[in-house]
């Protein structure tokens, strides 16, 4: 379960003091690897460097998404749709209304805490990820997988070799 003490602890572990408690270090690509302010390294860092995701995917964590959203450090909630309609009861059905209201809480909490909603799964449903995209405001979206991706390149690439032979 993803609730604010987990999410705590991934910031904990990701973004640099004081905002978290990862190890500081010196010498990042990020500023040429020219020596910086302690300061100034970790200010950059935890705007720019390092990017909390925290899974939205249980009905606890959809419960207490406000709350998540609200922590400083949390930069994505990104919501897993199969783990979360299955949490919820709606799995494979994604026109249900509560499914679409819970994506709908996410996106508002998101808004309201100035954050960046993402959205995982879905990849045969452009329709509900449009309204995800326009209506509930997200900007994060995984489009397809790994797998589906090769599989359709390399689909292409064996019909393309086929179409050269005469």
């Amino acid at each position: 379960m993803m609730l604010t003490d987990d999410a705590l602890r991934a910031i904990n572990i990701s973004k640099y003091p004081p905002m978290g408690k990862r190890s500081i270090s010196a010498g990042f690509p990020h500023f040429e690897f020219a020596p910086v302010p302690t300061t100034t390294m970790t200010a950059q860092m935890n705007a720019t460097g390092s990017t909390v995701f925290i899974m939205i995917e249980t009905a606890d964590a959809l419960a207490a998404v406000d709350d998540i959203a609200a922590l400083a450090g949390a930069d994505v909630l990104l919501v897993g749709s199969n783990d979360l309609a299955s949490e919820i009861g709606t799995l494979g059905d994604w026109d249900a209304p509560c499914f679409l209201a819970a994506l709908e809480k996410v996106g508002a909490a998101a808004r309201k805490h100035g954050k960046i909603m993402g959205i995982a799964g879905l990849y045969h449903r452009p329709d509900i990820l449009e309204r995800v995209i326009n209506e509930f405001g997200a900007k994060w979206v995984v489009g397809a997988q790994d797998v589906g991706l090769l599989l359709q390149g390399g689909t292409a690439n064996s019909a393309l070799l086929r179409s050269l032979q005469k």
